[in-house]
């Protein structure tokens, strides 16, 4: 079957430097298949600073290549540095520098109410903002969902308690899948802002 391909468009969300801007993440030679298809053959991203949206048709490989440069799945071929890190020998290393949470695998979130997922998560990501989680919990109207447990919460209210940990995470690299996929009007006009 075919497959419409994978792109990716980088926005600088900072004023153009004039010296040359040293790659944030590098990966080479990245080739993904399926059986029945190649989701893509030799990719190569060079990435600075800044937001970069990925694009692609329905099963082109964009939650794909997100699991692959979050580390969560295996390379097939090719590599990837984040900050100088490469992925293959300090996979460790390199995945304490990545913020990703697949907003498809509901199973995975913990029993735990949000507040108790946040902490979680702030301990693991060294520069963790509180003051930027507060603002985002006012902001996509979390407040009477933080003491409820994930799993009792809407699809909507648990893709928004994963934004605001990705946000507040501090991560080199924070990767969000779909990051506007079931939320209500209110929360896109917020994170849009």
């Amino acid at each position: 079957f075919a497959v419409k391909p994978v792109s990716v468009v980088h926005a600088v969300s900072e004023p153009a430097r004039t010296r040359p801007t040293p790659w944030v993440l590098q990966a080479e030679g990245l080739c993904c298949a399926w059986p029945q298809c190649a989701l893509f053959q030799q990719l190569h991203l060079q990435l600075p600073a800044g937001a970069t949206l990925l694009l692609g048709g329905e099963g082109s490989g964009k939650t794909t290549l997100l699991r692959l440069l979050a580390g969560s799945a295996a390379l097939q071929q090719g590599g990837i540095t984040l900050h100088g890190v490469a992925l293959a020998s300090a996979p460790q290393a390199y995945c304490r520098q990545v913020f990703w949470q697949d907003p498809r695998a509901a199973h995975d979130l913990p029993a735990s109410s949000a507040q108790a997922w946040w902490r979680h998560m702030a301990a693991q990501h060294p520069g963790w903002d509180a003051g930027a989680l507060d603002a985002l919990v006012q902001g996509l109207g979390l407040q009477p969902h933080q003491a409820k447990p994930l799993a009792q919460l809407s699809a909507g209210s648990r893709r928004k308690v994963l934004l605001a940990a990705a946000l507040a995470s501090g991560a080199a690299l924070t990767l969000i899948d779909e990051p506007l996929a079931a939320l209500d009007a209110t929360s896109v006009r917020y994170l849009c802002q």
